[in-house]
């Protein structure tokens, strides 16, 4: 891979977050829920204002390797290789919740008018 295609690809990545994480918060604001996938990323971005700022870090570390090792898992039974866990499963791990909490702040301020 070149480094171009490198950098494209990691743009487009970022960006989809921010567009699945806007779509979760979307949800949430409407009072729909959120999907299976995303209900823990969402379920942490609320719990983290309750935690110390180590203890969402514990949380969110132990919740997302969960996730990855479980699927890393289906794919190595169910395929015989690892596929679609890389380097981006980590980045989402972290970042999701985050994007999340910052678009609630956001939608939480339009909506009071302030």
């Amino acid at each position: 891979m070149t480094t171009g295609r490198i950098i494209k690809g990691y743009g487009l990545f970022i960006i989809g977050l921010f567009i699945a994480s806007m779509g979760v918060a979307f949800s949430t604001k409407a009072g729909l829920g959120t999907s299976p996938v995303a209900s823990v990323p969402y379920s942490i971005s609320l719990v983290s204002s309750l935690l110390s700022f180590g203890g969402w870090l514990n949380l969110l570390s132990v919740v997302q390797i969960l996730y990855i090792v479980i699927s890393a898992l289906i794919c190595l039974v169910f395929l015989g290789r690892l596929q679609g866990v890389r380097e981006g499963s980590i980045i989402a791990a972290v970042l999701v919740g985050s994007i999340i909490k910052v678009y609630n702040r956001i939608f939480d301020k339009v909506r009071s008018g302030k």
